[in-house]
Order: structure tokens, then C-alpha cells, then sequence
């Protein structure tokens, strides 16, 4: 169970915090689903890379702060916080240059010692209350 957990936090440390798209490989199954995606994006490697890469066109700075890292059998629970600034488009609003922070929930379901599965809910009406206003 603590493997798990270390997985994950270098999951959230090194391809969300820090954008680095060849942690994606030592750190994420193949078959890697992302369950809150919008229609039509790309599953597995493909998908996770461009995720990355379009939340740090949006985001820069990305610190995602762990607060709250549970583990039970394959699955961990990630409770946290993401600071950043927001540098470029986002739902169509431009770049408001300002910090910004968010709280999410994740479920994360690894297989072979990888992260296969992710389930993502993110405090979206107090991120966008941020970059609107």
C-alpha cells in the first residue's frame, strides 16, 4: 500500500506540479483512463500528455499540494490543493496573470505497480469565481 502511495505522490509531484511528460512512462499503465475527460479526448499516454500539456499552456507555476493521501488495497484517495498562476486560455477566458488555487478530489486505481485509473473532482465554480472576476 505505501508504493502506492508513493506512486501517486510522484504522480502528482513530477507530471502535474512539474509538467514532466517522461514520468508518464515509469508512472502510468498503457491502458491509463482518465474518467472526467471531455467527449472525444484521447485514453491512455496519448491523453495524459495532452492533458499535461493543455493544463500547462492554461496553468503555470502548478504546485499541487497534497493534503489528505489514503490507500486501500489497489485504489488511493488524493485530497488537495492546486496553486497556480493563470498564464494562458482557459474556457475561453484569456490570461489573467493571477494566483489562483482549487481544491480537488481524486481516486486513483493502479495495476502492476501503475497508475491505470483516475477519477478527478475539482472545485470548478471556485476556480472559475477566481479567473472571472
Amino acid at each position: 500500500m505505501n508504493a502506492n502511495k508513493e506512486i501517486v505522490r510522484q504522480f502528482y509531484a513530477q507530471i502535474i506540479s512539474q509538467g514532466d511528460l517522461n514520468a508518464i512512462e515509469r508512472l502510468v499503465h498503457p491502458d491509463f483512463v482518465e474518467h472526467n475527460t471531455l467527449p472525444g479526448a484521447a485514453s491512455g499516454h496519448t491523453g495524459l500528455r495532452q492533458f499535461v500539456i493543455g493544463f500547462h499552456t492554461s496553468f503555470g507555476a502548478v504546485n499541487y499540494v497534497i493534503d489528505d493521501l489514503i490507500a486501500e488495497d489497489d485504489t488511493v484517495a488524493v485530497r488537495g490543493v492546486v496553486h497556480a498562476i493563470h498564464q494562458g486560455p482557459f474556457r475561453g477566458i484569456s490570461a489573467t496573470h493571477r494566483q489562483i488555487r482549487w481544491d480537488t478530489i481524486h481516486m486513483l486505481r493502479l495495476r502492476d505497480g501503475l497508475i491505470i485509473e483516475r477519477w478527478v473532482q475539482v472545485d470548478m465554480v471556485g476556480l472559475m469565481a477566481q479567473i472571472e472576476s
